[in-house]
């Protein structure tokens, strides 16, 4: 009887993963053609981003936690947020002047974009495998992430794996965050993205 119960849970366990991996979970330009736009956007997003944080000098710590952050990547994934669960992280006013480009970006998609952030990963170092624990756990909303910083496009070298696929920034992409998924810079250099949340509706999808 114990082994044919092993058998069932092994069996429900497969089609547990099955079903996983038969969902989609990266999207590219010719699922969203927004995307083209993010792509065309992004070296002014990048001139923002260098206006205000010249070498990164006053990029803060991570929404993720000092415990959790540490645990997940050592300190060495820092973020610049300018909204987080639908709430401004600074007067609009001072966002409005001082990035102008993803504030436009965030207003075209209004309520529907709960989070934004500039997003940067430190040289020779990694982001290790989570998914979006503390929010989107319905997986209603998509993470796009828009690249500004990219020392290399070869993912031997940097790159990151979404349930078991590999993918670069060479262009502007959105993915579910409910899959796993993990991020390595193996490069002397950072790199630095724009990452935006965005509802499914409102990008078409369902």
């Amino acid at each position: 009887i114990l082994q044919e119960k092993i058998k069932m849970l092994k069996k429900l366990k497969q089609k547990i993963i099955d079903y996983a991996m038969s969902e989609k979970y990266i999207y590219r330009t010719q699922d969203i053609p927004f995307l083209k736009h993010m792509d065309e956007i992004k070296d002014a997003l990048l001139k923002d981003y260098i206006a205000n944080h010249p070498e990164h000098t006053n990029i803060f710590a991570n929404l993720d936690g000092q415990e959790y952050g540490y645990k997940l990547h050592n300190g060495n994934w820092k973020t610049k947020g300018l909204k987080y669960q639908h709430e401004w992280l600074e007067p609009t006013q001072k966002l409005k002047d001082n990035y102008p480009t993803a504030w436009q970006l965030m207003e075209t998609f209004g309520h529907d974009c709960p989070i934004a952030m500039y997003s940067y990963i430190k040289a020779n170092s990694k982001i290790r495998l989570h998914f979006g624990s503390d929010v989107n756990l319905d997986s209603k909303y998509l993470r796009f992430h828009i690249p500004l910083v990219v020392p290399t496009n070869d993912t031997k070298k940097l790159g990151m794996e979404i349930m078991g696929e590999e993918i670069n920034w060479e262009k502007s992409f959105g993915f579910d965050n409910q899959g796993w998924h993990h991020v390595w810079n193996n490069t002397d250099q950072d790199r630095v993205i724009f990452l935006i949340d965005v509802h499914r509706v409102a990008c078409g999808i369902k």
